[in-house]
């Protein structure tokens, strides 16, 4: 009860900077990421290090660029891009991954250089793409195959904290992978001249780019080999939406299914995010080395103060960079099913009780205690989180499974609501906003969302799939799914069927 009052308490906090929070993420969309589960840590110490490190490189240079939003993602990967709305997105993996604030500059600086140089603009970095079910699902599918678990994407909120939770670190890369940015290899290399001059500017060591590239291709290759898995993930799903609509006569007659089947593997295969190349680390040193031997300066900048090892190994910093990595191999422990390595790994977390730095860690050590019995713990967890600074859907979509659970029908359907709202994108709720309304007992209210669904766009390379099958088309993807909790035909679909029995009837009547 007293930790229910503290949540109470923070609540109400939050609510008077809410305002001032819900303007930033809304200009600088972090939406598009929050509704895709990317999971941010929230440390103003940390961002302010490396907001400090952009402006000295901007400033160094005389650039009148502002710095960008940094949102720091929880995650393994070694990973960092930016976007068109001035987000700079690096991971707690790359920030660990970092010897010295030489190579950290060399990050940022080649991340502001895309910026600076305008590559987002002509790359459309931000992928808005809507989340039609096809895409989640592959995403879902490509996590747990990832993770050596038996794909089995389910939007049933009964089996969320089981099917969902712990697999949230490889769903979390797997969107890292596709959102980012595919840059050409000329984009790279203009990028990495002009980190190189801004490094040189504010007196950093450029030297530092050769171990940032050898870090830069071994995330690479890791990435390539996720994006594999989603490929295939995406093929099947997109394989399945072409053959309900052929076995419900959508297609042309004289179509058949293995041209479907072509078709949406061909449109994968096409994306530029399944077919990005770039220059090995050598090729990407020499040419450096050949720039900097082209740019000579007479007069070398003075060295900086470095801050990287009081900011993100020791101290507040370096204890949150810490508990991150612990939460880390928890959900990655529990995922794999190896519940004494969970029981290590977890160790950190709970020492720090409810007194965590950052509210994300909430879904480590809920889920910890969650799935070994501890349910209360588990549930002021996902509320803790649900209330913070930035909750992706699957917070909301937490909370509103122990309430359905706990048979809290209408406090679920609260929750998903708010979520909708507050992540800024239906998609990832409706099909659960469909079943509780129906729960609730509000069958119109369901239907209205089942209608909603069917309007909601759906994934634009399902999109394209549109060149080879009908308009007229059965339930697929996210509206399937919306009609699969409806538990009965929408109406306008049986109106649909019914007028085309009746044109059928008065065309044999005429024939005879």
């Amino acid at each position: 009860m007293q930790r229910l009052k503290a949540l109470a308490f923070c609540a109400a906090a939050l609510l008077a900077t809410g305002a001032e929070a819900k303007d930033k993420i809304e200009e600088h969309r972090e939406t598009v990421y929050l509704a895709r589960d990317f999971i941010f840590i929230e440390s103003p110490a940390i961002e302010a290090y490396l907001r400090d490190i952009c402006q000295r490189l901007l400033d160094a240079k005389g650039v009148k660029l502002a710095v960008p939003n940094i949102l720091v993602q929880s995650s393994e990967a070694f990973n960092a891009f930016v976007d068109t709305k001035q987000n700079l997105v690096i991971s707690t993996g790359a920030l660990r991954a970092m010897t010295s604030e030489d190579e950290l500059a060399a990050l940022l600086g080649h991340e502001l250089s895309h910026l600076i140089l305008d590559h987002p603009n002509d790359k459309n970095a931000l992928r808005t793409l809507p989340l039609g079910m096809e895409t989640m699902a592959a995403v879902r599918d490509a996590s747990a195959e990832l993770k050596g678990q038996k794909p089995t994407y389910t939007s049933d909120l009964t089996r969320y904290s089981q099917d969902g939770l712990t697999s949230s670190q490889a769903t979390n890369m797997v969107w890292s992978d596709f959102i980012a940015p595919s840059w050409n290899r000329n984009q790279e290399s203009v990028a990495d001249q002009n980190g190189f001059e801004l490094m040189r500017a504010a007196g950093y060591d450029p030297g530092a780019f050769g171990e940032l590239f050898t870090q830069l291709q071994e995330a690479e290759n890791k990435r390539t080999e996720r994006m594999q898995v989603l490929k295939k993930m995406l093929v099947v799903r997109l394989r399945e939406t072409a053959n309900a609509k052929a076995a419900s006569g959508a297609l042309a007659s004289d179509v058949k299914i293995a041209v479907a089947d072509d078709a949406a593997e061909k449109l994968v295969d096409g994306l530029d995010v399944f077919n990005r190349s770039y220059a090995s680390p050598d090729e990407r040193q020499a040419a450096l080395a050949d720039y900097a031997s082209a740019h000579r300066e007479k007069k070398r900048a003075p060295r900086p103060t470095m801050h990287l090892t009081e900011t993100l190994q020791e101290g507040e910093g370096g204890q949150l960079m810490a508990l991150d990595a612990a939460a880390i191999s928890t959900l990655n422990a529990l995922a794999a099913h190896k519940q004494g390595v969970a029981k290590l790994a977890v160790q950190g977390l709970q020492a720090a009780g409810s007194a965590l730095p950052s509210p994300h860690l909430n879904l480590a050590l809920g889920s910890f205690n969650e799935l070994n019995g501890d349910r209360e713990a588990g549930e002021q967890a996902a509320q803790a989180w649900r209330i913070s600074t930035r909750p992706p859907a699957q917070a909301y979509l937490w909370v509103a499974s122990n309430q359905a659970r706990a048979s809290n029908v209408q406090g679920a359907l609260e929750t998903l609501q708010e979520g909708r709202k507050r992540v800024g994108d239906a998609a990832p709720f409706l099909p659960n906003l469909v079943g509780m309304a129906r729960e609730a007992g509000n069958l119109p209210l369901a239907r209205d969302y089942a209608q909603e669904c069917k309007e909601v766009s759906n994934d634009s390379v399902a999109d394209k799939l549109r060149s080879v099958l009908s308009e007229q088309s059965a339930p697929t993807g996210l509206y399937a799914e919306c009609v699969r909790q409806l538990r009965e035909k929408p109406v306008q679909d049986q109106l649909t069927q019914d007028a085309l029995g009746k044109a059928r009837d008065l065309f044999k009547l005429k024939k005879k």
